[in-house]
């Protein structure tokens, strides 16, 4: 007997088109502390598979002025939140309440806190598609204890940065790395980090993929 397939998602950059608003959080940081602006192909194309820190530190943000740097992102971020929060990639919102229809199991994992979540997804929204919901700090942690509770299952997991990729690498789950232009790696990159480890990734390249992607995988 197969093994029912568990699909968990990323939210930024799968499910919301939010990468605009973190660029300009971005922005507004290094503005802040008089740094180099980068454009948003720079953003895009920063190394991320060290995690936000890492990328930070290789957007010319200096390690002392990094606890600044993030109070001034979060805040600039927050308020463009509430002022005008981002929408949904494209049919993202049809293609996973389609699988909810059929009875799939789905799970919503990010580093987006629930506030943040709420202001993109929609926590009722979120509640009714997703029988499991976790806001974490440690993805590739999150990762690993949510496989071995959910053994029963095979599980892949819908990023869009190498650092999803990293944390999939290190928990020992599939990858289905989100190729398109909402994406916050470069397509590039992904696809570079795609090829390298072809035995654990999918290239997805649209929403619409969220299913027949994870049968690919699998079967």
């Amino acid at each position: 007997m197969q093994r029912r397939i568990l699909r968990v998602f990323d939210n930024d950059g799968v499910l919301s088109d939010s990468l605009k608003e973190c660029y300009l959080a971005t922005v507004g940081a290094h503005r802040h502390l008089n740094l180099h602006i980068p454009s948003l192909e720079i953003y895009r194309g920063c190394d991320s598979s060290e995690g936000f820190r890492g990328k930070k530190l290789a957007l010319g943000v200096p390690e002392h002025k990094l606890k600044e740097y993030d109070a001034c992102w979060w805040d600039v971020y927050c308020k463009i939140l509430k002022e005008n929060p981002p929408q949904m990639v494209p049919g993202a919102k049809e293609a996973i309440e389609l699988l909810a229809s059929k009875g799939e199991h789905l799970a919503l994992l990010t580093q987006a806190g629930e506030a943040n979540t709420g202001l993109q997804l929609g926590l009722a929204w979120v509640k009714s598609v997703f029988k499991d919901t976790m806001y974490v700090k440690d993805k590739a942690s999150a990762l690993a204890e949510y496989k071995a509770r959910m053994a029963e299952y095979n599980m892949i997991y819908f990023g869009d940065m190498l650092l999803d990729g990293a944390a999939c690498l290190k928990a020992d789950v599939r990858f289905a790395v989100m190729v398109h232009k909402y994406s916050h790696t470069s397509e590039a990159q992904l696809l570079e980090f795609a090829r390298v480890h072809s035995d654990m990734t999918t290239v997805v390249n649209s929403v619409t993929e969220f299913g027949r992607a994870a049968e690919i995988a699998f079967f």
